[in-house]
């Protein structure tokens, strides 16, 4: 009996030899990490696209017909470009080196400072999705991870509080967006370039971050408002409580801290960013958002009414959350 459990070890043995997959160089080469990821949703834009729908043939050259798919082609376009621009444009100024340091910063830190200042922030976008992402190890060019972070997280919020202001005085004007943050683990590489293409191809972010912030934006976020992942949040606490008094560690904390500032529990326990709280009043630069933060709330209040009038419980109850959430920080807004 023993002999034959040797004889059927050795053949399994030799079957799991013979069965096992080399592992190919190219995923050997893989630089594994955890990144942080953020995800934005435009919420009712596919109802946007569907304006276009028309079997062939196009209509007639200037017919009424082809006005109003011109027309709905063109609102479809400008809504996706208003949020890439206002999303841009903040991560262009947030990421720009120049501006003077701090009178009270000792010289032998400026090098330190301005090393501080680059950091590393990729996109992916597609249709009515948009990501933003950040590797969380550092760097020479991204010294700083929770700077990234940080930029990320005002960069979702102003996107988020600029594009519900659209909708005022007239709620059709925009299409609100909805979201979630998360971090795990990823690789960072190009796709295999086309042949005869000029240039190496882009670099493309593949992390599980993709995955669990997509899902908690489709199945849990359920209003417009940007979800955070238990990850997330162990990360941002984690920074907040880094340890060591050199400036580095010292800035972590600080940034991490501010990163925790903008989070709250919302109504039903899950944590969101409190993208018009105390944390984002309390910002020592920038715009005046009271007029944007006064448009939101517009918004939301007509957008609820419209619903109401069209009997869409299922939209008012979205816009109730929405509404109750911004006239509860209005005070700080006044």
């Amino acid at each position: 009996m023993g002999h034959q459990r040797r004889i059927k070890e050795q053949r399994r043995r030799e079957r799991a030899a013979h069965d096992k997959r080399v592992q190919p160089a190219e995923a050997r080469d893989l630089a594994l990490g955890y990144w942080a990821v953020a995800y934005l949703d435009i919420l009712g834009y596919r109802s946007a696209l569907w304006e276009m729908n028309k079997r062939p043939p196009l209509p007639p050259h200037g017919s009424q017909e082809e006005t109003t798919l011109r027309d709905a082609a063109a609102r479809a376009v400008k809504i996706r470009r208003d949020i890439v621009g206002i999303m841009d444009g903040f991560m262009n100024s947030a990421m720009s080196p120049n501006g003077p340091l701090p009178d009270a910063l000792p010289p032998q830190w400026h090098e330190t400072a301005l090393a501080w200042r680059q950091f590393k922030v990729g996109n992916a976008r597609f249709s009515d999705s948009l990501f933003l992402y950040s590797p969380l190890a550092p760097s020479p060019t991204h010294a700083l991870p929770i700077r990234a972070v940080y930029t990320m997280m005002l960069a979702c919020s102003s996107t988020m509080l600029f594009q519900l202001a659209r909708g005022s005085p007239d709620y059709r004007d925009t299409l609100p967006l909805r979201g979630a943050l998360d971090t795990n683990v990823g690789v960072e590489c190009a796709d295999r370039p086309r042949e005869g293409s000029p240039g190496p191809a882009p670099l493309q972010l593949y992390s599980a971050a993709m995955a669990t912030a997509y899902q908690m934006e489709t199945t849990v976020a359920d209003w417009p408002r940007l979800l955070v992942g238990d990850a997330f949040l162990e990360m941002v606490h984690a920074h907040a409580a880094a340890a060591g008094n050199d400036p580095h560690a010292r800035m972590t904390r600080e940034i991490g801290k501010k990163c925790r500032e903008f989070l709250f529990q919302d109504t039903d326990g899950l944590w969101a960013v409190d993208y018009l709280g105390e944390g984002v009043h309390r910002l020592p630069s920038g715009p005046d958002l009271r007029p944007f933060v006064k448009g939101a709330h517009d918004f939301a209040c007509a957008a609820r009414a419209a619903h109401v009038a069209k009997g869409d419980a299922k939209l008012v109850a979205k816009y109730e959350h929405l509404e109750h959430y911004i006239a509860s920080r209005l005070s700080l807004w006044q």
